[in-house]
């Protein structure tokens, strides 16, 4: 999957939405410690502005940039 990713990054003819927030993604999956789905949502808030992620999810922060809600 990594793979794939970096391939269609370095494509020019392709142009990635949020392009940023998927390299952090990528950068944040090779450290294998969340799921892509969580690296994807985390690259996508510190993108926007919006960091940190609030996540109800204990492995997902473990992400930098990412807070547990414990309720």
């Amino acid at each position: 999957m990594l793979m794939a990713f970096n391939a269609l990054l370095e494509t020019q003819e392709i142009d990635i939405q949020s392009e940023p927030a998927l390299e952090r993604a990528l950068h944040l999956y090779r450290q294998g410690r969340a799921e892509f789905a969580d690296c994807l949502h985390a690259g996508l808030c510190a993108a926007a502005g919006q960091a940190p992620m609030l996540t109800f999810d204990a492995k997902a922060a473990r992400l930098p940039q990412v807070e547990l809600i414990v309720s």
